[in-house]
């Protein structure tokens, strides 16, 4: 957190974008346990760079008077489902799809897709699902010009053999055979 206070301190006298507000450090929601720079913006297109000096962004689109009374909000507005364009998605899953064998290939990534950015919701992010009990061999904050949402869970898979018939036998804990569904 140190070393994002200090960025950001550098990074507000040098982001002169037009709608850039200013900086503070913070926490990434794309990778939790990460630092982030905070850059307050006017809007939610503003040209703010994916990382500064290493560091993940995360924008907070507010207004300048909220930013001087030190009332801006502590993160981005998160609305329920994904708000871009068809463009944008396809154009990330063309992306996905040309580094998910190199992501795939290490152990601890078990899953590969396309979001949303939690920490710009402007940008599409590569969506990479890493086993709870294990660490990736890197964890990069951009592949490919995406952002990069790490999303940590535990390994949980289904098989048909699990909901086959067993000839009377109880149906396995993980099977959804005998299930009754709730009205």
């Amino acid at each position: 957190m140190e070393e994002a206070q200090s960025v950001a301190a550098a990074a507000g006298s040098t982001l002169r974008e037009p709608g850039i507000l200013g900086t503070a450090a913070g926490a990434s929601l794309d990778s939790p346990g990460s630092a982030a720079v905070i850059v307050y913006a006017e809007r939610r297109d503003a040209a703010v760079p994916q990382t500064i000096k290493g560091l993940r962004t995360q924008v907070i689109v507010t207004d300048a008077a909220a930013v001087v009374r030190g009332a801006a909000p502590t993160m981005p507005a998160l609305e329920p489902g994904i708000h871009l364009s068809a463009a944008s998605l396809a154009s990330a899953s063309a992306v996905a799809r040309s580094v998910a064998p190199g992501l795939m290939s290490d152990p601890a990534i078990f899953g590969v897709g396309v979001t949303q950015s939690r920490d710009n919701p402007a940008e599409a992010a590569l969506l990479v699902l890493v086993d709870m009990g294990r660490t990736p061999q890197s964890m990069p904050a951009t592949i490919g010009g995406l952002r990069v949402q790490y999303l940590r869970l535990h390994r949980f898979h289904t098989t048909r053999e699990r909901d086959a018939d067993t000839q009377g036998v109880p149906p396995n804990a993980c099977s959804l055979k005998g299930l009754i569904p709730q009205h």
